[in-house]
């Protein structure tokens, strides 16, 4: 059936794999505490008092779940974070980094429209995780990243690689086979400093040749494989 997202026709071809179950707050903040990077984060709040929080929201019926992912002041910086998030997945998986050494300040940044909803989102968060209704991809399946960023419901802003990063470790059903809606991560900018365009890139999560990827993706591109995940500022 054909539905209306932002005013523009739905196009989605793939869909989760069908083992994909989202997992609750808890679940998902003791899953993150086993990557040793991550396991000394305070997370007093996210295992006490986030569920009550998350259940007092009055959300939009494109929520799918609260997603967990760890705050990068908790750490050692955006970049750093982003890094260790990748490693984390390359321990438990195969993997591939397609940019690896290149997630740098002069060529990876956050979207300014998530990183204005991230810091209101802590303000009420404490601790070294983030809670934040999300979808995974399936309300912008076949939309290329310029086209999401420009039909956001209000509220609505792009997860990143950080993000969705953590759901693959805490949901590694997530990313299963090559037939499956993969992930943009609209959250993020990423381009080659010496371009004449900067930051025309946005990365992407996906499941090809038997192993996990992350890579980068033009805005201006649609992939019927990948749709770009969302979160939601209530």
């Amino acid at each position: 059936m054909t539905t209306l997202l932002a005013g523009r026709e739905r196009r989605l071809k793939y869909a989760y794999p069908q083992e994909y179950k989202p997992l609750g707050i808890v679940e998902q903040v003791k899953a993150l505490q086993k990557v040793p990077a991550f396991a000394e984060l305070d997370a007093s709040w996210a295992l006490n008092e986030a569920e009550a929080w998350y259940d007092s929201l009055v959300l939009p019926d494109w929520i799918e779940n609260p997603l967990v992912y760890v705050r990068h002041e908790a750490l050692d910086g955006y970049h750093i974070t982003q890094d260790r998030v990748l490693d984390a997945i390359a321990k438990e998986r195969k993997f591939r980094n397609f940019r690896k050494g290149k997630l740098i300040p002069i060529r990876l940044r956050q979207h300014e429209a998530t990183r204005e909803a991230e810091h209101k989102l802590k303000v009420v968060q404490p601790g070294g995780f983030l809670i934040v209704p999300s979808q995974a991809g399936d309300r912008w399946g076949n939309y290329s990243v310029k086209e999401v960023r420009e039909s956001y419901d209000e509220g609505e802003f792009g997860l990143d690689g950080i993000a969705e990063g953590c759901r693959v470790i805490s949901h590694p059903n997530r990313l299963m086979r090559f037939y499956e809606l993969d992930m943009d991560c609209p959250g993020a900018e990423f381009g080659d400093p010496v371009a004449d365009t900067r930051f025309d890139h946005a990365p992407f999560l996906e499941f090809y040749n038997d192993k996990v990827g992350f890579g980068t993706v033009h805005v201006d591109d649609a992939n019927v494989h990948f749709g770009s995940a969302s979160g939601y500022l209530p």
